[in-house]
């Protein structure tokens, strides 16, 4: 989108990093309060928003925050999900990484999407990916500045525990996870249509 920009912006330009909706925004609570982590402010949001059972929350997991989804613009998750990875493919990977092998990123996402909540392993995921280190080391940095994954730091009082620790993997959007390890194997994982 900016690569054609011939001068510096620096100063007139705003770049915003949008996340999937959160729950508060699938129920259209508006007026929460921030978030807080005492025990009264967290009895208060969970008195206020409606309870959901265990088969509804799973939903929520499978379908996602991604807005068009939840504005009812796409009923199908697979559908929505199929577009999203092939557009992302066709446009903002090539931009970043020429001369990409489709299926092999196809499989490192599977393989990436398998491993959310873990401790990164380049190793693990190269190797069920079919890739080299390197590259696994550099096709998920291409996903972290798409604002697709996101690597947590553990947190440590010591600093330097901190910049040594591995970090974890996660996605942004769960629906993407979720959607993640059929890509490949559909018949093998139950997901809703």
């Amino acid at each position: 989108m900016m690569e054609g920009v011939q001068e510096s912006l620096a100063g007139r330009v705003a770049l915003l990093q949008l996340s999937p909706l959160s729950y508060g925004e699938l129920i259209a609570d508006g007026g929460a309060a921030p978030f807080r982590v005492d025990l009264s402010a967290l009895t208060q949001r969970q008195a206020a928003r409606p309870a959901l059972d265990t088969p509804a929350v799973f939903q929520r997991i499978f379908n996602g925050g991604m807005p068009a989804l939840a504005s009812g613009q796409y009923a199908n998750p697979n559908i929505f999900y199929s577009s999203y990875i092939s557009a992302c493919l066709d446009r903002d990977v090539r931009r970043l990484s020429a001369g990409i092998d489709d299926l092999k990123f196809l499989g490192f996402l599977r393989a990436a999407a398998a491993r959310t909540g873990q401790q990164v392993n380049y190793k693990g995921i190269a190797d069920d990916a079919e890739i080299d280190q390197a590259t696994a080391k550099s096709w998920l940095h291409i996903l972290k500045s798409l604002g697709i994954v996101f690597l947590l730091r553990p947190y440590s009082n010591n600093v330097l525990k901190r910049t040594v620790s591995t970090p974890k993997l996660y996605f942004y959007d769960t629906g993407l996870v979720c959607y993640g390890p059929s890509w490949m194997e559909r018949g093998r994982f139950l997901l809703p249509v």
